[in-house]
């Protein structure tokens, strides 16, 4: 049985297409599937790219697609007896709505949400938090097909003991777009002695901004698994003080090394770490700091933390996650 992967356009980013990757070759040790992957050839910032990306989706041919997020409208060419629809999150309507944008609003939610979802019979998302936020945008009747599959820590990604450096902390962030709350967290920073590693870009302003608070930083872009991995491993504890996400998996790869992890007291982030991370309030500068000073000063906390973390990335293992869509993919096939 052929089961195609379909991503996003290569460079739109990464996270999505490193996790269906593993999973693909996971998969196929099931030795159900003969699983392989695809890439959309153009990038949907326009309607011509959107429509060459339908016209390259008709010409698909397999027993079981998998739409692995972001193209959802290219379930409008594939049939909906044999695609599964995976939907990450809403952030991109979120967006429009705090820009006030209604056109472009009224046009992600026809064309990227509501036709999808109500053409597709498989859809599945990676937490409860972006079922519920579905059933906010979509109304009940849809969200009610939906199904939680959540990701999983990356099975490279082991415990890595390490005692704290005190005197001058490698602190990671990962991600570096509007919602992962960096000026609270330089603000935060602000008089304490550390280095502030930061996995992603940032514009000028950004550089400008942490210049002037005088923190110490890195930064990194790009890195291929291995160096995302050395790079948890060389730190201290990681910052994940988001005020959206659909999932957060820095918090369980924190976890998974056994670094101790600070993240935002808000939903899927709460849910996530479950207790295994310091839970703080992202909104407060105040808050932010105390969570920070915590983790570096007591180290029975970092501890109890860590082997929290152990047994919290346990529960999100690539094995159990498989299984989990093996189970739609036999539906499917049945």
């Amino acid at each position: 049985m052929k089961l195609l992967y379909i991503f996003r356009k290569p460079n739109s980013g990464f996270s999505i297409e490193g996790l269906f990757s593993r999973l693909a070759e996971r998969i196929a040790y099931l030795q159900r599937y003969e699983a392989a992957s695809v890439y959309a050839p153009h990038m949907t910032l326009r309607l011509w790219g959107l429509w060459q990306n339908l016209r390259f989706a008709r010409r698909l041919r397999a027993d079981i697609y998998h739409i692995t997020g972001d193209v959802h409208y290219l379930m409008l060419l594939l049939p909906p007896k044999q695609t599964v629809l995976t939907i990450h999150d809403c952030v991109s309507l979120e967006r429009q709505l705090a820009a006030g944008n209604q056109i472009r609003f009224r046009l992600l939610w026809l064309l990227f949400y509501y036709m999808p979802m109500r053409r597709a019979i498989y859809i599945t998302t990676v937490s409860e938090k972006s079922k519920q936020e579905l059933k906010r945008f979509m109304g009940v009747k849809l969200a009610s097909k939906v199904r939680v599959v959540p990701n999983y820590a990356n099975p490279n990604f082991r415990p890595k003991p390490s005692q704290l450096n005190r005197n001058n902390p490698r602190l990671l962030q990962v991600g570096t777009s509007h919602n992962k709350n960096l000026h609270r967290l330089i603000d935060a920073l602000q008089g304490l002695r550390c280095t502030l590693v930061i996995v992603g870009r940032i514009g000028d302003e950004l550089h400008q901004y942490i210049s002037q608070a005088g923190i110490r930083y890195e930064l990194h872009e790009g890195l291929s698994d291995a160096q995302m991995l050395a790079q948890y491993e060389r730190c201290d504890l990681v910052t994940f003080i988001s005020v959206y996400e659909g999932f957060g998996l820095p918090i369980i790869e924190a976890n998974a090394v056994g670094r101790p992890v600070i993240t935002s007291d808000i939903p899927p982030m709460n849910g996530v770490a479950n207790g295994a991370a310091c839970m703080v309030d992202p909104y407060s500068v105040e808050a932010i700091r105390a969570g920070l000073q915590r983790l570096l000063s007591d180290e029975a906390y970092r501890s109890q933390l860590i082997e929290a973390g152990y047994r919290n990335a346990a529960q999100y293992s690539i094995d159990t996650v498989a299984a989990q869509y093996d189970t739609i993919y036999q539906e499917i096939l049945r």
